[in-house]
This record gives C-alpha cells, structure tokens and sequence, in this order.
C-alpha cells in the first residue's frame, strides 16, 4: 500500500471521529437500522448484479489489490 494512501486513510478518518467528538457525543452519529439499510442494502443489491463466486472473488482481487505491491519487470 502506498504512504499516501495510508496517511490519507488514516487522516480521513481522525478528522470525521475528532469533529464527530467537538460536535458531542459519538453516539448521536451512529443509527443501527440505517447501518444496516446501507450496509444490508448494497451487499444484496451487489449480489442481485454479480453471481456468488464473482463476489466472494472480489474480496480476495480488494486484498490483492491493497496489499501487494507490483514489482516492475525488466524487459
């Protein structure tokens, strides 16, 4: 994984939570069911459009894909 991507990651994330704790308590930003209609929601609709091993395959092609790097070829 690229630094930038890393420190942009982890950046997004510090400044969403720090406003999230100026602006009160953390817990008024979490609501289960609407958790669940958007995280529910897109995995069936995603399923609806991709057969079952295209999507377990997608996982492992992500981890792939955020993990190794690519090493250039000397032709």
């Amino acid at each position: 994984m690229d630094l930038a991507t890393l420190l942009g990651l982890i950046g997004g994330f510090a400044f969403v939570i720090m406003a999230m704790v100026l602006g009160g308590s953390i817990s008024m930003f979490i609501d289960t069911v609407s958790i669940l209609i958007v995280v529910g929601g897109s995995t069936f609709v995603v399923l609806m459009k991709f057969t079952m091993g295209q999507f377990f395959a997608s996982f492992k092609i992500a981890g792939k894909a955020s993990c190794l790097r690519q090493t250039s070829q000397k032709t």
